[in-house]
């Protein structure tokens, strides 16, 4: 069975695309990790633009707070300093509708900012998920409005829920877990964490399910298309061996891209960003979420979610190879499986939270653990995450009993 299992690898290797596909793919990687990187900048004192390392490296030693926890004392007295410095006339340049001078802005107000931001984004009238707010309402907050910080962004944490139109159990689940939060939230500096999740990572694990395409479909479909079936079926090792080596290599070589891509992909991003911030809360990405979780333990259930949504990808293309006796049609249907919710848009509740069980949506770690999305199955409440997991799972298991059954059924001529 082993020399099976190695001579089915070693047979996915050397298709035409497979080895073209993984190097393109890798390639894929460090260019847009790259990209990424280079699309960073910082202002210094004198009003010149950095870029690329050497903006991360600024910004990242202008920060005036590491990490710490967010009380109300520590957020009053930052923005008791910005307030400060706002309501003196000679930190602006002149008849430029109130902008500081680039000194200040990049002394005073920068290393302070991301605690600034979450004041704005507390306080701003239209706040919500994707943190939309007024840049100027830091100049309107009061002592008393900061000492009711945790209180206001609960209560903002109502009024977007009410806004998903949640049933009335849903509703009660998502606040319960939100009142359990462990406050007050740690904070840290977080940009690189945040610069990665929305930058790089989710499409990285999107090209990886093409790969993944391009290099399985051809498992059953190509021995069916070349004539090949008859001479394997037919050979000592008989179907129930051939089924088990052509799943287990499979499963072997997704492993093995998942994990190399995996990385590359660290290896780079975290050596110019870092991982400081894993410790902070995962409200200082996405400061609305419920879910009682550090940045550090997002990123290991993430990276644990999107191996089996990939796994999954990948049983659902073996399952459609043992189906179609062309490896290009194929390619097209297990595609469409993992980029359906790019093409499909609905306002339909129930549509919509299909879409996030499927790959397009499931793959993007930090879009899971913000949504208020709960699947209710009569008394019981089911997070996001975690119903994405069981979805998965199952899909594994069916499309690889089903891929058995069809095969088994394969006769030779």
């Amino acid at each position: 069975m082993l020399n099976l299992i190695k001579f089915e690898c070693l047979k996915i290797l050397k298709q035409k695309f497979a080895l073209i596909s993984i190097f393109i793919f890798i390639i894929c990687i460090i260019g847009i990790s790259f990209i990424s990187i280079s699309n960073n900048y910082y202002h210094n004192s004198d009003g010149l633009i950095i870029r690329g390392v050497k903006a991360i490296k600024a910004n990242k030693a202008s920060q005036a707070i590491s990490e710490c926890k967010l009380t109300n004392e520590k957020l009053l007295e930052v923005l008791r300093r910005y307030q400060k410095i706002a309501n003196n006339p000679s930190n602006y340049i002149e008849n430029s509708h109130n902008k500081f001078k680039y000194d200040i802005y990049t002394n005073e107000i920068n290393p302070y900012n991301s605690m600034l931001n979450l004041i704005r984004e507390n306080y701003s009238p239209s706040g919500n998920i994707q943190g939309d707010y007024k840049s100027n309402i830091l100049s309107y907050i009061s002592d008393e409005m900061i000492n009711n910080f945790y209180k206001v962004r609960h209560d903002k944490v109502r009024q977007l829920i009410n806004r998903e139109n949640l049933k009335q159990t849903q509703n009660k689940f998502v606040l319960d877990k939100d009142s359990k939060l462990k406050i007050p939230f740690t904070y840290d500096y977080t940009y690189g964490w945040n610069k990665i999740y929305n930058g790089p990572y989710t499409p990285i694990f999107l090209l990886m399910g093409l790969v993944i395409c391009f290099i399985i479909s051809p498992i059953f479909a190509n021995e069916y298309e070349t004539g090949a079936i008859s001479l394997i079926l037919s050979s000592k090792y008989g179907k129930n061996q051939t089924i088990i080596a052509k799943i287990l290599s499979a499963f072997i070589i997704t492993t093995a891209i998942f994990i190399f891509s995996m990385l590359v992909f660290m290896f780079i991003n975290f050596g110019v960003y870092g991982v400081g911030g894993f410790n902070a809360s995962i409200q200082m990405l996405s400061f609305y979420t419920f879910y009682k979780l550090t940045i550090l333990q997002v990123f290991k259930y993430g990276l644990i979610l999107n191996y089996i949504v990939i796994l999954s990808v990948m049983s659902i293309i073996i399952f459609i190879s043992s189906l179609f006796k062309k490896s290009f049609n194929v390619l097209i249907i297990s595609s469409l499986w993992t980029f359906l919710p790019f093409f499909m848009r609905f306002h339909v509740k129930v549509l919509k939270y299909i879409l996030d069980l499927l790959p397009y949506n499931a793959l993007d770690t930090l879009y899971i653990f913000s949504m208020y999305n709960v699947y209710s199955f009569g008394k019981i409440n089911i997070l996001l995450p975690i119903l994405i997991f069981i979805f998965s799972i199952l899909i594994i298991f069916i499309t690889l009993f089903l891929t058995y059954r069809n095969f088994k059924k394969v006769q030779v001529i």
